[in-house]
C-alpha cells in the first residue's frame, strides 16, 4: 500500500512538473541591429556590430527575448563566424583594477552576450499595439566580465543589485517601442514589432570629468575579476543604439 500510495504522489508531481513546463510560453526569436551611430544620428556608437544583422537562427547567433523565464529581457549571443566589440575610447574614470587596454581606449572584442533588460515592459495606460518610452538596464558578458548600465530606479522592474555608480551614476536606458505598421517620425512604419533601444542622452552628473574632462554621459561601469571577486575596472563613456524586432 505504502509503495502504491508512493507511485501515485510521484506519478502526480510527475504529471504537475509536466504540465507547469507545458504552459512555460516559448522564447520570441529577433532581430538584433547595431547601428553604427547613436540616437542623434552624428555621435559614433562605440558597441559596434560585424556590419550584418543578427538574426536568431543565423550561423553563430541565438536572439531571442527571454520569456519562459519570465524576464523578458532581449539577449543577443553570438559565437564564430560573428563578432562584436566595445570601444573603451571614452574613460570617465579609472580605478587602481582597469585594465590597461581599457586605459589605452583599445577595442575589446571578445565579447559575446548583450542584454537589455525587461524588453517587454509596458507602462500604466499603455499596450503593446501603441508607441511608449521607458527605461531600464542594459549589459554585457564574455570577456571582459562585463560592462554595465544600471542606472537608479528604471521604470521597468529589474531585480537584482544595482550598477557600480562611482564616482558617477550610471545611466538609465532608453527603450522606444513601436508597433509593426506605426507610422511616426518615431516610428517609421516597422514591418515588424520593434523596440529601439540607447543610453540615456541626459548627463549623470553636473560638469564634465574630472580626470578626462569629457561630458559625463551614456555613462556605464567596466567589471573585472581580480582576486575572486568582481571589482569596479572604471567609468566610460558608452554610447551606441541597438533596433530590435521580433521576426515574422
Amino acid at each position: 500500500m505504502k509503495t502504491m500510495l508512493t507511485l501515485i504522489i510521484l506519478s502526480v508531481g510527475i504529471q504537475a512538473a509536466s504540465a507547469q513546463k507545458g504552459k512555460c510560453p516559448p522564447d520570441q526569436p529577433i532581430e538584433w541591429i547595431i547601428n553604427p551611430t547613436y540616437v542623434d544620428g552624428t555621435t559614433p556608437n562605440r558597441i559596434l556590430g560585424d556590419g550584418v544583422p543578427y538574426i536568431n537562427g543565423q550561423s553563430g547567433v541565438a536572439a531571442v527575448i527571454q520569456v519562459c523565464s519570465g524576464t523578458n529581457d532581449a539577449t543577443l549571443q553570438i559565437s564564430s563566424p560573428r563578432t562584436l566589440s566595445l570601444s573603451f575610447y571614452n574613460l570617465l574614470y579609472p580605478t587602481p583594477q582597469t585594465p590597461s587596454w581599457a586605459l589605452s581606449g583599445s577595442m575589446e572584442t571578445d565579447t559575446t552576450f548583450l542584454n537589455v533588460r525587461n524588453l517587454l515592459f509596458v507602462p500604466a495606460g499603455k499596450d503593446r499595439s501603441m508607441e511608449y518610452t521607458f527605461t531600464t538596464w542594459f549589459g554585457t558578458g564574455g570577456t571582459p566580465t562585463g560592462f554595465k548600465m544600471r542606472g537608479p530606479a528604471p521604470q521597468a522592474p529589474q531585480g537584482g543589485a544595482g550598477g557600480g555608480n562611482s564616482p558617477y551614476p550610471e545611466s538609465l536606458i532608453v527603450v522606444h517601442h513601436c508597433p509593426a505598421g506605426a507610422n511616426t517620425s518615431t516610428c517609421p512604419n516597422p514591418v515588424q514589432e520593434t523596440w529601439f533601444a540607447y543610453p540615456d542622452p541626459n548627463p549623470t552628473a553636473s560638469g564634465a570629468s574630472q580626470t578626462t574632462g569629457l561630458p559625463i554621459t551614456q555613462v556605464g561601469t567596466l567589471f573585472v575579476s581580480s582576486k575572486g571577486q568582481t571589482v569596479n575596472a572604471g567609468e566610460f563613456s558608452m554610447p551606441f543604439l541597438f533596433t530590435i524586432s521580433l521576426l515574422p
